[in-house]
């Protein structure tokens, strides 16, 4: 109940610091669709990446643990690796997160490294292989299919070969009919004359 009411108030401390930086943003951003999509953004993107992989991951042990800069270095690193979104965007949205208003020093949310981010780094290392995996397996089945339209094209002209061929055997072998019975004819006068002679 003590380490459930610990994170609780963790959890309620860090919506505080998160909504200071959020005001953070709406000063610096004047116009008024910038700012929403920059709102969206940081909430989207840190809050998160903050409260979900960092705050939920170290639910357990909140009475000892926070976020240091490292931690939010490591957060910020991580996001400029997702698709789509403009890195000097981001870049702007860290720099207020960064900014001295927003108190993250070594003494505030201090988190001694942090299991969770080496655990992140190994499982994007592995995606990253699998990927890589996945792309060769694909380009292998491209080649693959490639042979196995090639393999068709040559099965279709040696049908084709075939085909005409057994048209052509019937002609084929009348040839051969009237040459056997040229033949016999012709033996067969040769015999008559030298029996005559």
């Amino acid at each position: 109940m003590a380490s459930r009411n610990g994170y609780n108030q963790r959890r309620s401390d860090l919506k505080f610091e998160l909504d200071k930086r959020t005001d953070l943003l709406e000063e610096k951003v004047g116009d008024q669709n910038l700012r929403t999509e920059a709102i969206s953004a940081l909430r989207d993107l840190y809050s998160s990446r903050i409260a979900t992989t960092y705050v939920n991951e170290a639910s357990h042990k909140f009475a000892s643990e926070g976020l240091t800069r490292k931690d939010i270095d490591n957060i910020h690193r991580h996001i400029l690796n997702i698709q789509h979104i403009p890195h000097l965007f981001v870049n702007d949205v860290y720099d207020i997160v960064h900014s001295p208003e927003a108190k993250i020093d070594e003494d505030d949310f201090q988190m001694k490294v942090n299991k969770t981010i080496g655990t992140s780094q190994v499982s994007a290392k592995t995606s990253e292989g699998v990927e890589g995996e996945i792309k060769r397996l694909q380009g292998k089945a491209a080649l693959l299919e490639e042979k196995g339209k090639l393999l068709e094209t040559n099965t279709s002209i040696c049908k084709k070969e075939i085909a005409e061929l057994k048209d052509d055997t019937p002609k084929l072998q009348a040839e051969i009919a009237a040459l056997q019975k040229e033949k016999n004819n012709g033996w067969g006068e040769a015999k008559s004359t030298r029996t005559k002679q």
